[in-house]
């Protein structure tokens, strides 16, 4: 009797010794059936899974050789000749007798239908070509019918070879015909039963199988320990066992048919296959999960992805993340590198407007990276490319100074912060912490502290943690350390504050004794906090110090290196601003430590810190030299992982059909009532915040709605108040030169004497935009403003005169653009008309200036100059036929259409000419404003929005607002001032209800 074993207890749990040669060969002999379930190691299981494999090869024959062997059986060991044959023959029999699979009953209706298709066509044209083609195919489709229970391999290979014959004949028919019947149903359905017959299909139980010769060479490689089977859910899977028969034993369930064809082959049980895939590579798992459904569900189970952490990960060989940042081959890439290999790409890392360099360290595979230059940050997982951005991470509301008029409790403000990453165990969730601080100065401690957290892959936003920070100064450049559960933050004055992780709670640390905080860095090496630093007047003195009995707070020097006594070429090649350990390095039988520099160079020394060993520089690999910047760490740790780094907000909204509704209820509300109604759960707050809300609030909150008139208070700190705080005897600023645009897509921009400013008046956002070419002069066609909805960013053009001489029409424009939230100006070809001191204006995708007629070439009629946005190239277009000489001219957007306002001061009127869509310039409005003088002069007043609800114009005069009608040429004034004098006036702004915040590094 064959042996059968069935392990009942996890072997995770079970750690028997490794089972020597003679007695594993024991294993495949004859043996009674154990009383009691057998733990056996990894490799000794693999030989008793292909042993326990012939009693079912044999059906159940009796140890002497019965030969009819069962049902199916090859009979016993004495003469398998007997048993063989005849009981293959009868499973043959046995199969064919069975009822018909769903599969050979569609290869039977697929055959019919080819040999119905041959003799359509020979009945309708004559074709025996057709008849004979269609009579073959349909024979052989009935050959694969008859062969599918008893060698599906073979039988779906030939199916597979007649169906993509036919589809590519008859789909070549159809495209030329365009018949339904017969080609365009053989190709469909052609098509269909291919990728039915390329799916290996699932049968009945095999028919019986011969004795394998030899057991597989995988045996003699895979490690001799054991492992838990894997579950395709949470729990291991069980073993499939056969009822009781005569014999009384457990047998395991038949192997699933192999996709080779070889019978012969064993099966590899479950847990063997995932022990083996666990060791591959991340991108490998990735492909073997396109193997099938079934590995497509184990290889993604939780369960299989912590194993994968554990087992495609050693501690001996680590793996390097490289950024190169500076490098002078940057390639928009991150890299990896194990020592003693080659360089090898892993991810493009042009998720970000700045280089990516590492902040912390792998947390279960997951890298919290960001943006050098207020790129932002960002969790990625290098292995598999995964990349969730963290919002409000380039430039943190928190850190923004924001001021209103009238406001008793400002909002916070912060200029520093830093951010760690984190898992909490007990909830298998990963945290992204950042902690703010006011500092102060002059004592080096903070004025006020706020820490918040946010968690992956929940509907949340960032939240403040459970227990207020203490008063610490912490910087951005000294990340936070994730270790025992704990984050820890350096602080300024070398204290270490810690978080807890699961509870959000804070404690400290003290640092070791004659710490000094000059270019310290804290980090973890070989599971112990560790904290390195230099001191400031030693010549090169670095110490190495840590933390090795964590609940004592006992720190430990590892050691003391000192660079002077260095080779002079090996001090110069690694002198760099920033140095840090990585980990460390096993070589020779001893343990190193090995460093990393901000030139992205690695090397290892001893604890007794004598002269270095340089494992690697990038010079000579596809990096290339990383000089430029070497204060910032290039390089980290790399962890194969498979941890998934969780959906985005919008994908989790999107998720959920009630969030779906409240988003559809939301984006229709003032923006005022958003951010109140944003309090009333984390859901709603993380759903206001996601960039596709603020979109789409902006589009839907100001459709069909009357215009919201806001005053500019001092634009200087960004202060604005309503239209109805000055109906009850307030007075709003009066301002000289100073203009400000019609909104675009929730932003405005203006201009004054000697800066301009981009501000959102509805949310109290402004950013000063200072420029190195600003004289001093007012010009109010300096700065234009638009928004390109293909990437869905606001663009600030800005155009100055280098020079320009009105009696010889000479002039010479200077242009640059940049998108709102990037920092940085790039240069552009100037137009090629000058610009009037006129505010532009944006229309359908291009940001329009008047041009002004004094300077180039002359022009007998009025012109415009447009850029657009997306392609940033300008145009010259025909304006609509006006004069100069009547009066002065705006460009400005009604109804969504561009249109320029022309005033006549001799008869106090303004005509308002409208572009159509054909380009063509048609008179829209004629407002008379004769009867309305003083308080309305047609050179000062200026049309600034129209009223959807009744087509009323809003005029603006400088010191009266009003609507005029112009079905009535009357006008309501809503607010009027005594006419000040000295050219003073006060500044309306018609502003969008909108979330719109750019997050402008400034």
């Amino acid at each position: 009797m064959a042996l059968a074993l069935a392990t009942t207890t996890p072997l995770a749990h079970l750690a028997p010794p490794p089972i020597s040669g003679s007695q594993s060969s024991l294993l495949l002999l004859p043996r009674r059936q154990s009383p009691a379930p057998v733990s056996l190691s990894l490799r000794s299981r693999l030989v008793a899974a292909v042993s326990t494999k012939e009693p079912e090869l044999g059906g159940g024959g009796s140890e002497g050789g019965d030969g009819a062997g069962g049902t199916g059986g090859g009979g016993g060991d004495s003469d398998p000749k007997e048993g063989g044959p005849e009981g293959e023959g009868e499973g043959e029999e046995e199969k064919m007798g069975q009822g018909l699979s769903m599969s050979q009953k569609l290869t039977l209706a697929y055959a019919a239908l080819v040999g119905a298709g041959g003799v359509m066509g020979y009945m309708k044209s004559g074709s025996q070509k057709s008849l004979a083609a269609g009579g073959i195919s349909a024979l052989v489709l009935y050959f694969v019918h008859t062969q599918l229970p008893v060698r599906p391999v073979f039988a779906s290979s030939i199916g597979l070879g007649i169906s993509a014959a036919l589809l590519s004949v008859m789909g070549s028919r159809f495209k030329k015909s365009g018949k339904i019947f017969p080609a365009g149903v053989v190709s469909l359905v052609s098509l269909a039963r291919s990728q039915s017959f390329a799916s290996f299909p699932s049968f009945p139980p095999h028919p019986p199988q011969k004795k394998p010769a030899s057991v597989p060479h995988l045996l003699q490689t895979l490690p001799r320990r054991a492992v838990t089977p894997p579950p395709v859910s949470s729990a291991p899977p069980a073993r499939a066992t056969s009822k009781p028969g005569a014999s009384g034993m457990e047998e395991e369930a038949p192997p699933a048919p192999t996709a080779d064809g070889n019978q012969g082959a064993p099966v590899l049980p479950p847990e063997v296959i995932t022990e083996i895939l666990a060791r591959l590579p991340a991108k490998s798992v990735g492909r073997f999960r396109c193997v099938s459904r079934a590995w497509c569900a184990m290889l993604s189970t939780a369960y299989f992805v912590d194993l994968h952490v554990r087992s495609a990960n050693r501690p001996d060989h680590p793996r390097l993340l490289l950024t190169a940042v500076g490098s002078s081959d940057y390639d928009y890439h991150l890299h990896s590198w194990r020592p003693g290999g080659a360089v090898e790409k892993l991810m493009a890392d042009d998720f970000s407007d700045g280089m990516i360099v590492p902040v912390t360290k792998p947390c279960r595979g997951l890298v919290l990276v960001r943006g050098t230059g207020y790129g932002g940050y960002f969790v990625c997982n290098p292995s598999t490319g995964d990349v969730l951005a963290l919002p409000d991470s380039e430039a943190p509301m928190k850190m923004i100074l924001r001021v209103k008029l009238f406001q008793p409790h400002p909002p916070p403000f912060f200029f520093e912060v830093s951010y760690g990453l984190g898992y909490c165990t007990m909830r298998k969730e990963f945290k992204v912490v950042r902690l703010f601080c006011n500092p102060k100065f002059e004592t080096g401690t903070a004025k006020s502290t706020h820490c918040e957290v946010f968690v992956l892959d929940s509907p949340a936003y960032w939240r403040p943690t459970a227990e207020q920070p203490p008063l610490h100064w912490v910087e951005e450049e000294k990340p936070a350390v994730f270790l025992n559960g704990y984050l820890h933050f350096l602080c300024h004055d070398g204290g270490i504050v810690t978080l807890s992780i699961s509870d959000e709670t804070f404690g400290s640390l003290p640092p070791p004794s004659g710490f000094k905080d000059a270019a310290s860095v804290m980090t973890e090496l070989d599971g112990f906090l560790c904290l390195c630093y230099r001191e400031p007047d030693s010549g090169g003195l670095y110490h190495v110090l840590v933390l090795r009995d964590y609940k004592e707070t006992r720190w430990e020097t590892l050691c003391c290196i000192d660079q002077t006594t260095w080779p002079e070429p090996e001090r110069m090649l690694l002198d760099s601003l920033w140095m840090a350990p990585l980990g460390i390095y096993f070589s020779d039988g001893g343990q190193k430590i090995m460093f990393g520099t901000g030139a992205c160079k690695v090397f290892v020394v001893n604890v007794d810190g004598n002269a270095p060993q340089i494992l690697f520089t990038p010079d000579d690999t596809i990096i290339g030299s990383c000089e430029f910047y070497d204060n910032i760490p290039a390089l980290g740790i790399y962890e194969e992982s498979l941890v998934p780094v969780g959906r985005t907000i919008e994908e989790i909204i999107s998720s959920s059909p009630t969030a779906e509704s409240w988003f559809d209820i939301l984006k229709w509300l003032p923006a005022r009532s958003v951010l109140e109604l944003s309090l009333v759960c984390r859901e709603w707050r993380a759903m206001v915040m996601t960039d596709h809300f603020i979109q789409s609030h902006v589009i839907h909150a100001n459709l069909n709605k009357r215009p919201r008139i806001m005053f500019i208070m001092d634009p200087r700190f960004g202060m604005y108040e309503d239209l109805e705080k000055f109906t009850d005897g307030h007075v709003p600023h009066l301002i000289s030169e100073l203009v400000c645009s019609q909104p675009v897509h929730g932003l405005n921009v203006g201009s004054c004497a000697f800066w301009d400013f981009i501000c959102n008046p509805v949310i109290g956002y402004c950013e000063h935009i200072s420029f190195d070419d600003n004289d001093g002069t007012f010009f109010a066609g300096r700065i234009g403003l638009g928004y390109d909805s293909e990437i869905n960013k606001h663009v600030m053009v800005h155009i100055t005169y280098k020079e320009k001489n009105l009696e010889t029409r000479y002039y010479e424009l200077q242009c640059k653009m940049r998108y709102v939230n990037h920092e940085q100006w790039r240069p552009i070809d100037p137009p090629p008309r000058p610009v009037a001191a006129t505010t532009p204006t944006f229309v359908n995708g291009k940001i329009y200036w008047m041009v002004e007629p004094n300077l180039g070439p002359v022009s007998a009629t009025c012109e415009t100059v447009a850029f657009d946005v997306q392609t940033q190239e300008f145009e010259v277009l025909q304006g609509p036929p006006c004069s100069h000489d009547c009066g002065d001219m705006t460009i400005l957007q009604l109804q969504g259409a561009l249109c320029v306002a022309c005033s006549d001061r001799s008869v106090n009127t303004i005509d308002v000419w409208m572009m159509e869509d054909c380009g063509l310039w048609l008179l829209k409005y004629h407002i008379q404003l004769k009867k309305f003088l003083p308080d309305y002069l047609s050179e000062n007043t200026t049309p600034l929005a129209v009223d959807p609800k009744d087509g009323r114009i809003l005029l603006n005069a400088g010191w009266s607002l009003g609507y005029y009608d112009p079905k009535t040429a009357e006008i309501e004034t809503i607010y009027t001032q005594n006419i000040p004098e000295h050219g003073f006036k006060f500044c309306p702004i018609i502003c969008h209800e909108s979330l719109v915040w750019p997050f402008s590094p400034s």
